[in-house]
C-alpha cells in the first residue's frame, strides 16, 4: 500500500481516527505506571495496526482463523471448544478494524457476543488491553517487537512475521509524518488566527480613538455655535 492510499484511507474514516484519539492515552497511562521507556506515539501505533489489519477500517470484515476451529492447534483448549459450541465459527474469527480475535478478547475478560466485537468503539478497548497485557507487559525494546507480537502473539519466540513487521514499520513512518504535518498545519492556523485577533483589536482601538476625536470636534463646533 503506497503513501497516498494510506493517507486517503485515514482521511476517509474520521470516525475511526476519533475512536483512536479518544482511547490512545490508555497505552500512555500503562507505560507511565510501569515506568517503561516510551519509544512510540500511541495514536500512530493504533493507526498503523488498523492500517495493516483492515486498510484503516475499509476492509474490516470478520476473518475466520482455522487454528481455533475443529482440528486446529488451539481447538483442544476447553474454553475454545466451549465457545465454538456456543457460537460456532463466529467464535473463531477476528473482528473490527484492529482484527482482534474473539477468543483473545474472551481470555482478556470480554463476555459479549463475537459479532458485537465488530464495533470499533468496543473492539479498541480489547485491542489496547491485548497490547498492554500480551505485549507491553513484557517490555518490548522496539516497534519491530510490538508488531511481531500483535501478529504472532509473542515477540520472544522464533516465529517472526517479517513481511507483517516490514509493512507496519513502513506505515508507521508514513502515519507519523502525516500526523506531524497535520499538527504543524493546525499550529500555523492558530498562529494566523491569533495574529488576526491582535490586528482586529488594534483596528477596534483605532476606530474607538477616531470616534472619540470626532465627538470632541462635534463638542467644539457646538460650543462655537453657542
Amino acid at each position: 500500500m503506497n503513501k497516498e492510499i494510506v493517507i486517503k484511507n485515514i482521511e476517509t474514516n474520521p470516525e475511526l481516527t476519533e475512536i483512536i484519539k479518544n482511547n490512545a492515552s490508555k497505552i500512555d497511562k500503562f507505560y507511565s505506571e510501569k515506568l517503561f521507556h516510551h519509544f512510540f506515539n500511541s495514536i500512530n501505533l493504533l493507526q498503523t495496526i488498523a492500517t495493516k489489519e483492515s486498510d484503516y477500517g475499509h476492509n474490516n470484515v470478520p476473518r475466520y482463523e482455522p487454528a481455533y476451529g475443529p482440528g486446529g492447534i488451539y481447538f483442544k483448549a476447553n474454553h475454545v471448544k466451549n465457545l465454538y459450541e456456543k457460537y460456532g465459527k463466529d467464535a473463531c474469527c477476528s473482528y473490527s478494524s484492529f482484527q482482534i480475535m474473539f477468543i483473545t478478547a474472551f481470555e482478556l475478560g470480554y463476555r459479549e457476543s463475537p459479532k458485537a466485537l465488530a464495533n470499533d468503539s468496543i473492539a479498541i478497548h480489547w485491542a489496547i488491553k491485548y497490547i498492554q497485557n500480551r505485549i507491553l507487559k513484557f517490555n518490548p525494546l522496539n516497534l519491530e517487537q510490538i508488531f511481531d507480537a500483535y501478529n504472532s502473539g509473542n515477540f520472544k519466540d522464533k516465529n517472526i512475521p517479517k513481511e507483517y513487521i516490514s509493512d507496519c514499520l513502513g506505515y508507521y513512518v508514513i502515519i507519523k509524518e502525516y500526523n506531524e504535518t497535520l499538527i504543524k498545519t493546525i499550529k500555523e492556523q492558530i498562529d494566523i488566527y491569533t495574529m488576526n485577533e491582535i490586528e482586529l483589536d488594534f483596528m477596534i482601538k483605532e476606530i474607538q480613538d477616531t470616534i472619540k476625536k470626532l465627538n470632541q470636534i462635534e463638542i467644539m463646533l457646538l460650543k462655537k455655535k453657542g
